[in-house]
C-alpha cells in the first residue's frame, strides 16, 4: 500500500457541538469571549466557528474547526487543562470556560485531522479578507484503501472545478488514524454571498465539466453530509 504523504506536520481537530435550544447566540458570544482568549494564549490557531443554518442539518450545530502546530503543543495543551487532576492547576481561562461551558452545550464530538496537501496554510487564511462569506461544509467517509487517490483527484480534478464556480477553498482534512472514523474527509469551502451559493447548487446540475467531476468522485466516496455554514462574529475565517 502506497504511504499516506503528510505535508504539514501542523495537526488540527474539529469539534461538533450541540448549543442548548435557544442558546446559540449566547454560545457564540460567551465562546469568543471565555474559550478563544486562552487558545489563542496558548498558541492554537482557529480557522474559526461556524453555525448551521437551520434546514442544512442538524438544529442548533456548531462546527469549530481549531489549528494546532503539532502533538507536542496539543500534549502540553492537555496537560494544563482537562489531562491535570486537579482542576485548581488548569489554565485560569480554561478553568474559566469549563465552570460555564455545559449551560450553552450538551454534547459534542471532537476528531483529529492531518491537512491535505493542496489545502491552504493558516499564514494563507490569515491573509484572506474576511468577507462575511457564506461557507458549505462537507463530511464523508473514503473507500477504503484509496485514500491517497482520492486527495490526488480532489487535488487535481476537484478542487479546480470547484474554484472555477466561485468557491474557495477554506480547508481540506483527513482523519488521523484511532481519533474518529476510518477514513473520514473533512472540507469547509466560502461563496462570496447567498446569490453565489445558489449559482453553485444550479452548476451541480448545469455546468457539464463539474458534473463529470462529481460523477468521478463517486468512485471514491459514494455518500456525504453536507451543511451551510454561517460564521460567528469573532470568527478569523469568515
Amino acid at each position: 500500500m502506497k504511504e499516506r504523504r503528510i505535508e504539514s506536520a501542523m495537526i488540527y481537530y474539529q469539534d461538533i457541538v450541540q448549543a442548548e435550544p435557544g442558546m446559540m447566540d449566547r454560545y457564540l458570544k460567551i465562546f469568543g469571549e471565555k474559550a478563544l482568549p486562552p487558545l489563542l494564549e496558548r498558541g492554537n490557531k482557529p480557522i474559526g466557528m461556524y453555525r448551521v443554518v437551520p434546514g442544512t442539518g442538524t438544529y442548533n450545530e456548531v462546527i469549530f474547526i481549531n489549528g494546532i502546530d503539532d502533538w507536542r503543543r496539543w500534549g502540553k495543551d492537555v496537560a494544563t487543562t482537562e489531562g491535570h487532576p486537579n482542576r485548581d492547576e488548569w489554565h485560569p481561562g480554561v478553568r474559566s470556560w469549563a465552570e460555564m461551558a455545559f449551560d450553552y452545550r450538551k454534547r459534542w464530538i471532537k476528531n483529529f485531522y492531518f491537512p491535505a496537501p493542496f489545502a491552504p496554510s493558516h499564514e494563507q487564511l490569515m491573509k484572506r479578507k474576511k468577507n462575511g462569506a457564506t461557507f458549505i461544509h462537507l463530511m464523508y467517509r473514503v473507500t477504503p484503501g484509496k485514500m491517497e487517490q482520492w486527495l490526488d483527484f480532489a487535488g487535481s480534478t476537484l478542487k479546480p472545478a470547484w474554484e472555477k464556480q466561485g468557491m474557495e477553498l477554506i480547508t481540506f482534512l483527513h482523519i488521523f488514524p484511532g481519533t474518529g472514523p476510518s477514513d473520514q474527509c473533512v472540507e469547509l469551502w466560502a461563496v462570496k454571498d447567498w446569490n453565489d451559493w445558489s449559482d453553485v447548487v444550479q452548476a451541480r446540475q448545469r455546468h457539464l465539466p463539474l458534473k463529470r467531476a462529481l460523477a468521478r468522485a463517486l468512485a471514491f466516496r459514494d455518500r456525504w453530509d453536507e451543511r451551510t455554514l454561517l460564521p460567528a462574529p469573532w470568527s478569523p475565517v469568515q
